[in-house]
Order: C-alpha cells, then structure tokens, then sequence
C-alpha cells in the first residue's frame, strides 16, 4: 500500500486518522482546518512521522511541500511495486497525477469521490465517502489475492480502454468528429 504527497487541507481527514485511529468531530471544522495551516511548526515535523507502521507492507509518508519526496524515479519504483495507492485529494480537486499513475502501474485504487467524467465514471477506482472506510476496504483487500489480481486487471483495462495515450486520442478524435458533423448538419 502507497502514499506519499504534501500535506494540503484536502488530505487532513487521512492525515489525522492515521495519527489518531479516528477522525475527531471538532477536526472536520473549519476553523481547524485554518489553524492547522498557519501552523508551520507541525509541517516541519512530518518528515519524522511514517505511518508505514500502522498497516503492514505499505510507505505512507506526508510531505512539507510538492516534490519534496521522493525522487520522481524511486516514486515510479514504488507505485509499480505497490498493490494498493491510496488517493487522498489534491490542493483544489479531488483529481491528482497519482490516480493515472495508479491506473497505468494496475494498481487498486482507493480514492475520495470523484467528478463523473468520461474518464472515472463505472471505473474500477473504489471511491470512498470517508478514509476510515478507505482503510478498513484496503486491510481487507490486501490480504485477499485473488481479488488484487481482479482489480488490477479491471484498472489496466481502463487504463489502455479509457486513459491512455492512444484512448485519449481516440476520445479527442471522436468529439471532434462529433463536432464537425453536429456543425456540418446546421
């Protein structure tokens, strides 16, 4: 299991329930979340937090800031090593480059709600409504094999069938034609 990004306001609710077991009803406020922010104190000490402890088998690191991880070639290293990528929100979106490389390695994908685009709606992405339930659904499926492999396969189908470089130009090709004729009718 995988994680390693900058702690934003949007990755709060996975941060404190893997530093508290649970996530306090007082955090989900807002004031909280601003504070919080202002705090750079705790920033500074998220390089000696690793929650790679709490569940077996994973790298689960928080950064201070965006690509002050890993190298972008251990990061490549580890998604394709890993089975499950958790894929908490970026800074404004729940979107982030992580949930294509995901896909593209053929990995479990555990993520926030997503947009109903083209390229997530009826995908194999398990989209959650908390990540509490995120990481009790990833303690039950790291453990069950056969159904990793499932997945897997239904996340690089979806990559080559849905993002890829080729289906995404393929995509593009047929709205423009969509277009062009919706035009040409008028």
């Amino acid at each position: 299991m995988f994680f390693s990004g900058n702690l934003n306001s949007g990755r709060l609710q996975l941060f404190y329930y893997l530093l508290f077991g649970k996530i306090p009803s007082r955090i989900i406020h807002k004031g909280i979340k601003n504070i919080f922010i202002r705090i750079n104190l705790i920033k500074k000490l998220l390089v000696l937090l690793k929650f790679d402890s709490k569940i077996p088998d994973a790298y689960i690191r928080f950064t201070d800031g965006f690509k002050k991880g890993l190298s972008p070639e251990r990061y490549s290293e580890i998604i394709a090593d890993s089975k499950i990528i958790l894929c908490p929100k970026g800074f404004n979106l729940p979107e982030t480059f992580r949930h294509y490389e995901a896909m593209r390695a053929g990995c479990v994908i555990i993520s926030e709600k997503l947009p109903s685009t083209h390229f997530y709606k009826d995908s194999p992405i398990i989209q959650i409504d908390n990540w509490e339930e995120g990481l009790k659904i990833a303690a039950e499926l790291i453990n069950n094999n056969a159904e990793l492999e499932k997945m897997s396969k239904m996340t690089i189908n979806w990559w080559k069938n849905r993002c890829s470089e080729n289906a995404v130009a393929q995509y593009i090709i047929k709205c423009i034609k969509s277009i062009r004729c919706t035009v040409g009718d008028i």
